[in-house]
Parts: C-alpha cells; sequence; structure tokens
C-alpha cells in the first residue's frame, strides 16, 4: 500500500491552526514557555557581554538587538522589564552598538524616544532606535527580517532579544551564530515552530 506524501503547512495557515489549536509547533522545537533558572540566565546574559568585549578586542563592532514593548518596557503599566536599563547601560559601556529595533511605526518616534528615556534606556550614536517607515506594511516580524542587510552591515550580530516567539524564531533561523533570548512576559502570536537555541528569560536582574 502506497503512502500519502506528507504536507507541510504554510506559514499562514500553520498560525491560524496553532491559534484554534489544530496543530502544535513542530516536534523538535524546544517550548519558549519556561524560563532558564535564575542562575543560568545570569550566566547567559553575562555570555553576551563577554562576546561584546571579545568582539571589541578584536577591532570589531558587536551589536545587540532588542525589540522595545514587553522586552525593554512593559506595554501595561509602562515600567521596565526588571534590569532592562542596567544591562543596556552596562552593554554600552562593554563598547556594543544597540539597536531598538521596534515594530511600531516612524510617526511614533517622538512617543517611543520618551518611553525609553524615561527609563533610563539611552538612545543616542550607539543606541539607535529603528521604527518602520509609514509606507510599510509588513507585519513586525516580516519588516525586521527584512532589516538583515541593515544590521549585518552595522558589525557582528552578537545578540537579539524579543518577546515575541515568532521573532525570536525568526532571528534563530536568519542568525544562526548569534545568541537569541525570548522574554518571557507576553507573546500576542503563536509559536510557528523551528529548531535551535533560543534563551528564554523574565528579566535582566535574575537573582539566586
Amino acid at each position: 500500500m502506497l503512502a500519502h506524501p506528507r504536507r507541510t503547512l504554510g506559514p499562514a495557515v500553520l498560525a491560524l491552526a496553532l491559534a484554534l489549536g489544530l496543530a502544535a509547533p513542530d516536534a523538535r522545537a524546544k517550548s519558549l514557555d519556561t524560563s532558564l533558572s535564575a542562575t543560568k540566565t545570569a550566566q547567559k546574559l553575562a555570555l553576551v557581554r563577554q562576546k561584546v568585549q571579545a568582539a571589541v578586542a578584536l577591532h570589531k563592532t558587536p551589536v545587540v538587538v532588542f525589540d522595545v514593548d514587553d522586552t525593554l518596557r512593559r506595554v501595561f503599566g509602562g515600567h521596565q522589564v526588571p534590569g532592562a536599563a542596567a544591562y543596556v547601560n552596562t552593554l554600552l559601556q562593554d563598547g556594543a552598538t544597540v539597536i531598538y529595533q521596534c515594530g511600531r511605526k516612524e510617526s511614533q518616534r517622538a512617543t517611543t524616544t520618551t518611553q525609553l528615556t524615561s527609563l533610563g534606556i539611552p538612545i543616542g550614536p550607539n543606541a539607535q532606535l529603528w521604527l518602520k517607515p509609514q509606507n510599510v506594511s509588513l507585519s513586525a516580524v516580516e519588516w525586521k527580517k527584512s532589516q538583515k542587510p541593515q544590521l549585518k552591515a552595522l558589525g557582528k550580530l552578537v545578540s537579539f532579544f524579543d518577546n515575541e516567539k515568532c521573532n525570536a524564531r525568526m532571528f534563530r533561523k536568519e542568525f544562526p551564530s548569534s545568541c537569541v533570548f525570548r522574554l518571557n512576559t507576553r507573546s500576542y502570536y503563536p509559536d510557528p515552530g523551528g529548531t535551535g537555541t533560543i534563551w528564554v528569560i523574565d528579566n535582566y536582574c535574575p537573582t539566586n
């Protein structure tokens, strides 16, 4: 008896199936809902700093990319994710270029700048805020993926931080040599599945 060929779902169909509970993420994909322990979180965050410092020692420009909403700043309440400002400032002191790659549109630049700087999260030549142009209709994950050439042109991409599961999966696929973190705060979209290591953390100031 001939076996039927296995069919794969397209991204849009898969996302809908996941949302309706009709399909499960790739069985090989590790859950993005279980955070690392405080000790391991501290170790992985320290590893990013070590990679930044190593790149600087080799006269390379280390780049660390952060989302904004629910990655650095909580949408509800407006407070920072614990330790976010201190960690960003430490990376800058280590010599990193920090990119805030946000799905918001350019018209929200003034508001977003105020929201970040009021929390002690700096914006400047080495801490840049990237927003979608007004005429771009791409989804956040599509727009972030489209910025790959611009990001690579900046230097060595050390790490990515994002709360959305789909964004974390995309970064893991597109930047295989970078560290990828998911902030276990809130994800508005289902996990599309995938492979590769993504470190899930609760915040930037773990305590034992």
